[in-house]
């Protein structure tokens, strides 16, 4: 950890702990040729347990963004990850009050359609194809733009963004257009990923160039504070953090303590990877089928040596195409699980949806198709 960097919330330096050449897009494309191998620099800064990519390549990222936007995941579509959404739903009904409600990056709606059924009136804008559904099936108005102060003449009650804070390069510019955004006593609610809860699990496939800062709670709380925002609640839920407050101005502390040493739990995230690597050599001989085609199914396939027949996925934008490297490893569709018997083996990769899939597979381990999940320990379900 020699290498040092400036922290992008505080200025304060930071130590570099991974520094390798990782593909710049993690999902499955028709032609993996196209995604660019690129360097991949993650630090942590001691001072507010904010961790960062450092100099992340935005001109090449925003290439791959315009080429493969559209096979980004549809909870709609696939249902997968449509709990934890729900859970968000009543964090957010719970504190929030008002009539107008903005999701900026608000992809195929599901989300929006939610709080629309609680009465809500909605709005959504996102560049993402997957706006369609949101139109179409849930009768939407989406604006297919990036979100910027000037989208909209009105003024909202709340502004969501859900998974989209990980993705900005310049958070307080980003924040100051939300506040221009909302009215008076407005709210703002924000969902990231919980970086914490990951270097606890030792969960793969979590540092992407995509993502450029990765959040604790102490480190969103310390960036809204800065920004003028007063908490009004804020809960870590499995590998997400929840938070809403409001834009007043106010001087206000962190309630979240700094007792919780970052580079500890970064030594553990090492641990927990050689933990999985180590217990999936018992497959080294078996040939398997993989669950989920992602940025998770990039890092598993990096990590051990796994006779892959094929990757199932229940989202079928990714049918017939192929993850980086891995050109020779088909992607099936959901319902190709018919086809399988008791003499077939299922690794679910992903960490974050692991549960939702456990339900989702379960007719199949009925069956008595072996379904492995990673997470805490490699065990058949």
């Amino acid at each position: 950890m020699k290498n040092k960097a400036q922290c992008n919330l505080c200025q304060e330096r930071v130590k570099i702990f991974l520094n390798y050449n990782y593909p710049a897009y993690v999902r499955p494309t028709e032609d993996s040729k196209e995604v660019s191998i690129l360097p991949l620099k993650i630090g942590f800064c001691q001072s507010c347990n904010h961790i960062m990519q450092v100099n992340p390549p935005m001109k090449a990222i925003k290439e791959i963004y315009n080429k493969f936007y559209k096979t980004f995941h549809s909870v709609a579509l696939s249902n997968v990850g449509s709990e934890q959404i729900n859970d968000f739903v009543a964090f957010v009904e719970k504190n929030i009050s008002g009539k107008d409600l903005l999701e900026i990056g608000c992809s195929d709606g599901y989300f929006l359609n939610l709080m629309q059924k609680q009465g809500w009136n909605v709005w959504g804008c996102d560049p993402s194809p997957k706006t369609k559904i949101a139109i179409e099936r849930f009768k939407i108005p989406i604006k297919k733009e990036f979100f910027d102060k000037k989208l909209y003449s009105q003024k909202f009650d709340c502004i969501v963004i859900r998974h989209v804070l990980e993705y900005v390069e310049d958070l307080k510019n980003f924040l100051n257009e939300i506040s221009s955004s909302l009215n008076l006593d407005g709210y703002l609610a924000i969902e990231v990923p919980n970086i914490v809860y990951t270097l606890k699990t030792g969960a793969i496939g979590s540092f992407i160039h995509e993502h450029i800062s990765y959040f604790s709670s102490q480190s969103l709380e310390k960036l809204l504070s800065e920004m003028g925002y007063s908490t009004t609640s804020l809960v870590e839920y499995k590998n997400f953090i929840y938070w809403v407050g409001k834009h007043d101005n106010a001087s206000v502390k962190n309630s979240i303590k700094h007792d919780i040493s970052i580079e500890d739990l970064i030594h553990k995230y090492f641990k927990g990877i050689e933990r999985l690597k180590k217990e999936l050599e018992v497959l080294k001989d078996s040939e398997v089928y993989i669950y989920c085609g992602g940025g998770h199914t990039l890092e598993l396939l990096n990590l051990a040596p796994l006779k892959v027949k094929a990757i199932i996925d229940k989202d079928e934008s990714k049918k017939g195409k192929y993850l980086k490297g891995f050109d020779n490893i088909p992607i099936y569709s959901y319902d190709f699980l018919e086809t399988l018997s008791d003499k077939d083996t299922i690794i679910i990769s992903s960490k974050a949806f692991q549960d939702d899939i456990i339900k989702d597979l379960h007719h199949y381990a009925n069956k008595g198709v072996k379904i492995l999940k990673l997470y805490p320990h490699c065990e058949y379900i």
